[in-house]
C-alpha cells in the first residue's frame, strides 16, 4: 500500500491532482484534506507515504502541519506545494522538514510524475496478477504483515496486468498460470520482453511439468502451488529474494 494525503484549500487543483495521481499510479490511496485541521487530523489518524501540502490553508497552516508530521513520522515525504516562489516561502518550508517544494504553474504532470516515481525507487514494488479476488487479498495480506513498506498492486486479467507492471515495474510479480481470458505463460513473453519485472513467482492450482518447463524458459525458478501451505511457502521465496535477488536494486 501506497498511502498519499493532498492537504489543498483549493478543490479545483485538489481534484485535479488527485485525478492525475490515481490515474497514474492506480496503487495509491489517496485521501483530501481541504484546510490545515482537517489536514493535521487525518496525518495523525495514519501513516502516509506522501503529503502534498499547501501553505497558505485556513485553520492551521501547512509548514505547522508539516512540522508536526514530521516530528511524529520523519519517514513521511512531504512536498510543499504553493503558488508563491518566494526565497522565504522555501526558507520556510525547508525550515518546517518539508523534502521537496513545487509551485503549482510549474506542477505540470510530468514534474509531479518524476518526483513520485522518485520516491517508489526506494521501495520494494510487488505486482499480483490473479482473477479471483479473495485469493488476490490473501497474497496481499501475507505480503504486506510481512513486509508493511512493500507497494503491493493488483491485476485481475492480462490486458490490465501489462498495463499495471509498465506502470508500477515491480520489482517482484507474483503471477497466476490461470487466468480466464489470458493465461499466465502467455503474458511472460510481454514481461520479460519489455523487462517489466525482474523476479518472477509462479502461483499455480496444477503443479504440471509442462508448466515448470515454460515457465523456465523465461528464466522463471520461483513456483507456487495453490495449497494450504502457500502462506508459509511464499513468505520463504519473498525473504530468499530480498536477501539475494532484490538487494542489489535497491
Amino acid at each position: 500500500m501506497f498511502n498519499t494525503l493532498i492537504a489543498e484549500d483549493n478543490a479545483t487543483f485538489r481534484h485535479a491532482l488527485k485525478e492525475m495521481l490515481a490515474r497514474r499510479f492506480p496503487f495509491m490511496d489517496i485521501v483530501e484534506a481541504s484546510d490545515g485541521t482537517e489536514a493535521l487530523d487525518r496525518a495523525r489518524s495514519s501513516h502516509h507515504d506522501l503529503v502534498f501540502m499547501d501553505i497558505k490553508m485556513p485553520g492551521v497552516t501547512g509548514l505547522d502541519v508539516t512540522r508536526a508530521v514530521k516530528t511524529a513520522d520523519p519517514d513521511t515525504v512531504i512536498c510543499i506545494v504553493t503558488g508563491y516562489d518566494l526565497p522565504e516561502y522555501r526558507d520556510a518550508a525547508q525550515d518546517s522538514g518539508a523534502d521537496h517544494f513545487i509551485v503549482k504553474d510549474e506542477s505540470t504532470e510530468a514534474v509531479v510524475v518524476a518526483l513520485v516515481e522518485s520516491i517508489l525507487a526506494r521501495r520494494i514494488k510487488a505486482l499480483i496478477i490473479e482473477d479471483d479476488p479473495s485469493f488476490r487479498g490473501l497474497l496481499r495480506e501475507i505480503l504486506t504483515l510481512q513486509w508493511p513498506a512493500m507497494i503491493v498492486a493488483e491485476a485481475s486479467d492480462g490486458p490490465e496486468a501489462l498495463q499495471e507492471a509498465a506502470k508500477l515495474i515491480p520489482d517482484l510479480l507474483l503471477l497466476d498460470l490461470d487466468l480466464p481470458t489470458c493465461g499466465g505463460l502467455d503474458l511472460l513473453e510481454p514481461i520479460s520482453a519489455a523487462e517489466l519485472a525482474p523476479v518472477v513467482v509462479i502461483i499455480t492450482a496444477y503443479d504440471a511439468p509442462d508448466y515448470r518447463a515454460a515457465a523456465s524458459r523465461y528464466g522463471v525458478s520461483h513456483y507456487l502451488t495453490k495449497d494450504q501451505h502457500i502462506g508459509d511457502e511464499l513468505r520463504k521465496i519473498v525473504s530468499s529474494i530480498l536477501s539475494d535477488d532484490l538487494r542489489s536494486l535497491h
